[in-house]
């Protein structure tokens, strides 16, 4: 048994556990990472993959906040000139159409008459009250058509659930404050007065993933981050967690601390510790639900497919729910005079589509995609499948109820702090993520004191 003592560690090397090491550090706190993958960054690393480069799903920067901005900038070495600004491009596959998305005056036009009649009767005549659900949440502000349109198929098929049965909370964090008449006045110049559908956002040459490696560079000497650590077990004494037990290779290791701060899903957390009778962690581990993810990297021999950076597909008889075309983020993610796809299923772990063979995968997608004209499949030149588990924390009605009882639960150990997307289990987005990390870095050095 190897034993190690430091003062702070984190689980995670993913965005937020980079961000919280590097604000520690800074502040001369002793800090260790431990990552259970080979390479740092979690959900928001790039890949490299048969001389091209793909992020794991399409990540952007909004960066409106001066401050947010500057750290942004400091973690890229002080420079801005990795950063490409893009003015947004999205598009809902439609009737073998692209229709822009957000919406516009002129894209509802490319609709059926009996739907823009619709939409008008259900907008200026809509009593519908709003209610916890997203789909009341949606109805009572842009009327029932739109919400037919736009979000009820493609809900379902990313989350599994239909919007009546999803939280309005998902809305209030991604698509913010909307009514009738913002609506109407942004149907003329797109939607846009929200992070979710901003008209500009930021990109790192080369993949998102540059973010995280200038943060790994900027804690080089500073922290240490143990790769391929695989935890056991969390032991405690009273209400202080005092050291967790993990593998690296065949050995098993001690690790000491004063603080803990997870950035993990919460399920695996509460199976790394103590067990508790009430509540039972069992029961509280079984009210958290995530939607899964499966990816399909595919490179083809063509300079480009489409000129959108998200196309969106809310139909049933298509496989995927989303893609991204990594070229049109930054040249630097291709090979020269060709290009590539990154396309997005959502699942449920173990479910008959995360169990499919990456052949099976492969073939599932590129006939869909030939199907509806958007590739041939002889273009096709080589793929990739990776499987993200809890990609996304699921928000569904009633979500918040069982949150609170589990994150009570968790304060019993005062030394243990939850931070970032999954360690709270909430949709942020990348500021998001900073801005809880540097609450949790004020909380845990007050608390020091």
């Amino acid at each position: 048994m190897f034993k190690i003592d430091t003062h702070t560690v984190i689980l995670g090397a993913g965005f937020t556990g980079l961000v919280i090491a590097d604000l520690l550090t800074r502040k001369g706190y002793d800090v260790i990472l431990l990552e259970k993958e080979s390479l740092p960054g979690g959900l928001s690393r790039t890949i490299d993959f048969d001389g091209f480069r793909f992020d794991l799903g399409g990540h952007c920067l909004y960066l409106n906040d001066k401050e947010y901005s500057e750290y942004i900038k400091y973690i890229l070495g002080g420079s801005s000139d990795i950063l490409i600004r893009h003015d947004r491009k999205s598009s809902i596959f439609f009737d073998g159409k692209l229709l822009r998305y957000p919406p516009s005056i002129l894209g509802l036009f490319s609709y059926k008459k009996s739907d823009i009649l619709g939409f008008l009767l259900g907008f200026f005549v809509n009593t519908a009250k709003n209610g916890p659900s997203l789909e009341e949440w949606l109805v009572s502000r842009v009327g029932k058509v739109i919400h037919n349109l736009y979000f009820r198929d493609y809900t379902k098929k990313v989350w599994g659930l239909p919007a009546n049965l999803i939280s309005a909370d998902w809305a209030e964090q991604r698509i913010g404050k909307i009514n009738k008449i913002s609506l109407v006045k942004n149907l003329f110049k797109e939607m846009r007065n929200n992070k979710e559908n901003s008209r500009t956002f930021y990109y790192t040459k080369n993949g998102i993933g540059k973010i995280c490696d200038g943060l790994v560079d900027r804690l080089s000497g500073k922290a240490s981050i143990l790769f391929n650590a695989k935890i056991n077990k969390i032991e405690h004494h009273q209400n202080k967690l005092k050291y967790l037990r993990f593998t690296q290779g065949e050995e098993e290791k001690h690790l000491y601390f004063k603080n803990i701060v997870s950035t993990i899903p919460l399920i695996p957390l509460l199976d790394y510790l103590p067990p508790c009778k009430k509540p039972s962690v069992l029961d509280l581990r079984n009210t958290i639900r995530y939607r899964d993810l499966v990816l399909v990297f595919m490179t083809f021999n063509k300079k480009s497919i489409l000129n959108e950076h998200w196309v969106y597909f809310p139909q049933a008889d298509v496989p995927f729910a989303r893609l991204s075309e990594p070229k049109n983020w930054s040249l630097g993610m291709v090979e020269q005079d060709k290009t590539s796809l990154c396309v997005e299923l959502f699942c449920n772990f173990n479910d008959s589509l995360w169990n499919k063979q990456d052949s099976e995968l492969v073939d599932m997608v590129i006939d869909s995609l030939a199907q509806n004209s958007i590739v041939t499949k002889n273009e096709l030149s080589n793929a990739l499948v990776m499987r993200l588990p809890f990609a996304y924390p699921l928000l569904y009605l009633g979500y918040s109820d069982n949150l609170n009882k589990v994150t009570e639960f968790l304060s019993y150990f005062n030394n243990l702090y939850l931070a970032g997307r999954n360690g709270t289990h909430s949709y942020y987005d990348l500021k998001e993520c900073v801005d809880s990390s540097k609450n949790t870095v004020n909380d845990l050095i007050n608390n020091d004191h």
